[in-house]
């Protein structure tokens, strides 16, 4: 629990217990195993900021300031994980999603050291995605987005005889963690 100065207060159990310190934007720090009446009574650190990943999101050459972009680990070989029911190569335990400011620019913390994808939408535009990327904590990255205007899907659900093919609910994706869901039509 801080007190706004940078200073917090934790009471520890009377058993062993293992402290892990962890704020937003800073590498989490072991502080090591304590007994309730063995732990220092203060003890001083210092949090290592995390890199940032900066970067832009434009669209037709001009930044897009309704946008939002989105940082992911991608899964390793074997690792598996289910959105909606469809298989994702993206992690979302790891994740991270902020909005762009008024100049299309962003700034996410670096999780941790590994492959990621960083992924930017906005309304009216397709989604962007860059990478893998091999990021590291300890390392700022700058990236930029150009979104345009994307295609469409098409297709048809095709039913059994005397079956009503209206209102069937259609999902796609492109094994990033996002399901796009859609509605047929009185023809499928």
């Amino acid at each position: 629990l801080g007190d706004g100065a940078g200073r917090g207060r934790f009471d520890l159990p009377d058993h062993p217990c293992r402290l892990i310190l962890r704020a937003e934007g800073y590498a989490a720090l072991a502080l090591g195993l304590f007994a309730g009446d063995g732990a220092p009574h203060e003890r001083s650190v210092q949090l290592v900021p995390l890199a940032r990943l900066r970067g832009v999101v434009r669209a037709a050459g001009r930044p897009l300031t309704s946008a939002a972009v989105e940082i992911a680990r991608v899964l390793g070989p074997g690792e598996l994980q289910l959105v909606d029911g469809f298989p994702s190569r993206i992690d979302r335990r790891i994740f991270r999603r902020v909005p762009v400011d008024a100049n299309g620019e962003f700034e996410l913390p670096i999780l941790a050291r590994g492959s990621f994808v960083v992924r930017a939408e906005a309304g009216g535009w397709a989604a962007g995605e860059l990478g893998p990327l091999e990021l590291d904590p300890l390392r700022d990255e700058r990236v930029a987005f150009e979104l345009t205007k994307g295609g469409t899907v098409a297709g048809r659900v095709l039913v059994a005889p005397g079956q009503d093919p209206a209102g069937l609910l259609v999902r796609l994706t492109r094994a990033d963690g996002h399901v796009l869901p859609g509605v047929t039509d009185a023809t499928g």
